[in-house]
């Protein structure tokens, strides 16, 4: 169950990488524009940069974190840091729904968040 979190855990951050060196780099990222999907769209609205700070930063931390969580820390110690990435994705979700769009590379690292901590509740 530990292989699989982490390897989940290092897809996540892999994706919150390519997003961040999206907003930095302004690369282009491989994503449906113009309708509900949007991906632009929520990488570049008022709300991606809380503090000057992108929200895809913050979630390449949070996996890196996770990770270094899944490899040293205690099961419920990944339970706790997975249920702080569940309330990240209510709020990250919010967001998407005032922007009026979705980013599918979010929401894939949303899917991987909300696995992790089922995985986690399971694995304690």
């Amino acid at each position: 169950m530990k292989k699989l979190m982490l390897w989940l855990s290092v897809m996540g951050l892999l994706i919150a990488l390519y997003l961040t060196l999206d907003y930095y780099l302004s690369i282009p990222v491989a994503c449906p524009t113009g309708g509900i999907i949007d991906c632009g769209k929520v990488l570049h609205s008022p709300y991606s940069d809380p503090l000057g700070v992108p929200l895809a930063a913050i979630g390449l931390a949070f996996f890196i974190i996770e990770t270094l969580v899944i490899v040293m820390g205690s099961a419920e110690a990944i339970v706790i840091f997975s249920a702080l990435g569940v309330a990240g994705i209510l709020y990250l979700v919010y967001l998407e729904y005032l922007i009026g769009a979705i980013c599918l590379w979010c929401t894939a690292d949303h899917i991987i968040g909300l696995t992790l901590f089922v995985l986690a509740l399971r694995n304690k």
